[in-house]
């Protein structure tokens, strides 16, 4: 538990600190020191990690824990990413995981504009179809594929933009000199 009773010395503000009382910063201004320690000390943060693992029995202390993360077949890695992903949702679009599932079933699992079921694999995976939400009203419209998702996003959301595309496209809107 932390102590918002105490006045950080640095900033001179009451603030969250660190259990067991040991500094006299806040939090944030322990954070902000140290980020600015390691961007402005390149070599010597090298030179720590280098020492690290030159400690004897540490190369084999990292391969230990590898080996049992392994052994587990990653389902603890995956349950991570589901749940980063639910997070993801909540924050960005203010949707559930239930939601975005209900929005999957009711698109047949397609994107909304080419009704093309999602092809493109990261890290050897086809990736998840992308919820499409207007910029202003932060409001979900639904599901795209990347490349939909992706041209929507390069036009910014302008039905106009978006007409004069298809105009062009048409042969009816050309550049003339």
């Amino acid at each position: 538990m932390s102590d918002i009773s105490k006045i950080c010395t640095k900033c001179n503000l009451p603030g969250e600190f660190y259990p067991r009382g040991r500094k006299r910063w806040c939090k944030e201004c322990c954070k902000a020191y140290f980020r600015d320690w390691y961007r402005k000390n390149p070599k010597k943060v090298k030179a720590i990690a280098k020492r690290k693992w030159a400690k004897p029995g540490h190369r084999e202390k990292v391969s230990k824990y590898r080996k049992q993360y392994r052994k587990r077949g990653g389902l603890v890695h995956e349950r991570e990413k589901i749940n980063q992903r639910a997070y993801k949702y909540m924050r960005n679009y203010g949707i559930t995981q239930t939601d975005y599932d209900q929005l999957y079933v009711a698109h047949d699992g397609r994107c909304a504009i080419c009704r093309q079921i999602e092809t493109r694999i990261k890290n050897s995976r086809v990736k998840w179809i992308a919820v499409d939400h207007d910029h202003k009203t932060n409001e979900v419209r639904g599901l795209l594929c990347h490349q939909c998702n992706v041209g929507i996003g390069s036009f910014k959301d302008d039905v106009e933009l978006l007409e004069a595309a298809v105009r062009y496209l048409r042969g009816t809107q050309r550049f003339k000199s």
